[in-house]
């Protein structure tokens, strides 16, 4: 995996970093939404909207790693790993 970008995790990060892994069932920081479709969904268009969403918000390319370490930090994966 191609990781664009790492940096240290902000103090409420860290927080909310601990407290998922001491309660991985708890689902306290997780959020879902479910959607019904009323017509056929264009695909071709759907992954070119999340393509560009993906390439101009790097923040939602971002995940926690090293989290066995003292230190752990965000890594901005790249755009490679998505296409």
């Amino acid at each position: 995996m191609q990781i664009e970008d790492s940096y240290p995790l902000a103090p409420i990060q860290h927080g909310m970093l601990v407290h998922s892994l001491s309660a991985p069932q708890s689902g306290v920081y997780i959020q879902q939404l479910v959607a019904v479709l009323r017509e056929a969904l264009d695909v071709g268009a759907f992954q070119r909207a999340w393509d560009q969403i993906l390439r101009r918000h790097a923040v939602l390319r971002t995940s926690f790693s090293g989290t066995e370490r003292s230190r752990p930090s965000n890594s901005c994966i790249g755009m490679s790993n998505f296409v």
